[in-house]
């Protein structure tokens, strides 16, 4: 096994490589997060497994490897593709949605509080970058809660009383 420690770049590369095949890939995952079976696995499954072993401490620092992760599943967390919304919210979006939300909170189970800050800011920012539009709000909100249930009991209320001043601000 070659440990990618001494080459963030390259790491930070494959990462977006591997984030990008398992976006084009997500109609061949039947698996879910973590129950990957050795033989016959989906492109899209084999690369959320290698972006999990990217997150691993044998590949450098973890929670600057959970950051990169967590921002490039950003934009299909929100639907979002280059900075642009979809004109229809079908099917492959909302599954390349889903299975974005399924893997973070995968990694966050797994990799416990290395992730706090990472997923801390993923929330942040699904709260800001949601396009104001009454689907995509909805489905940012069911998201933003399916992730606070990933946080510790301290950080989890952190955070709260920050959406609560979030939600006082206008746009």
């Amino acid at each position: 096994m070659y440990s990618l420690r001494q080459s963030e770049s390259t790491a930070v590369q494959l990462l977006a490589v591997l984030i990008n095949f398992a976006k084009t890939h997500s109609e061949g995952i039947t698996e879910n997060m973590g129950q990957w079976p050795a033989p016959n696995c989906s492109i899209g499954i084999l690369a959320y497994k290698a972006i999990h072993f990217l997150c691993q401490p044998f590949h450098g620092h973890v929670s600057a490897m959970i950051n990169q992760t967590f921002r490039r599943l950003l934009d299909h967390i929100v639907m979002m593709e280059d900075g642009k919304i979809f004109s229809s919210l079908n099917r492959p979006v909302l599954l390349v949605r889903q299975q974005a939300i399924e893997f973070v909170r995968f990694v966050t189970k797994n990799l416990g509080e290395r992730c706090t800050l990472g997923l801390r800011s993923l929330i942040q920012h699904v709260s800001f970058k949601v396009p104001d539009r009454q689907e995509y709000r909805s489905y940012a909100a069911q998201a933003v809660s399916e992730l606070l249930n990933c946080l510790p009991d301290m950080e989890y209320a952190k955070l709260l009383e920050w959406l609560k001043q979030l939600s006082k601000n206008q746009k």
